[in-house]
């Protein structure tokens, strides 16, 4: 289903949208298209996705970026955001 993020309420609306004076980008989290409201930072994304899990990291276009770097990393739109947990195995 197509829709977006904003204040934690997941809302269907075409990308591109003024949506009570906030526009929308689509990104691709972990392969899913989403989207989300223009502006957000890295640490606000992962916290309105309610990303719960300890240990992770946060690639944008492959690149990894660092926690120091998750506020002032802000997302755009056509982003690929990938967010991986390590794995246990042998």
């Amino acid at each position: 289903m197509r829709g977006f993020i904003i204040n934690k309420q997941w809302c269907s609306i075409p990308s591109n949208v003024i949506f009570k004076g906030k526009t929308v980008i689509k990104v691709s989290i972990n392969g899913e298209i989403k989207e989300l409201e223009k502006g957000l930072n890295i640490r606000q994304m992962i916290e309105l996705l309610e990303y719960k899990q300890k240990g992770f990291a946060v690639a944008i276009n492959t690149t990894f970026v660092s926690i120091q770097n998750y506020e002032s990393t802000v997302i755009k739109n056509g982003d690929t955001i990938d967010i991986l947990a390590p794995v246990q195995g042998g």
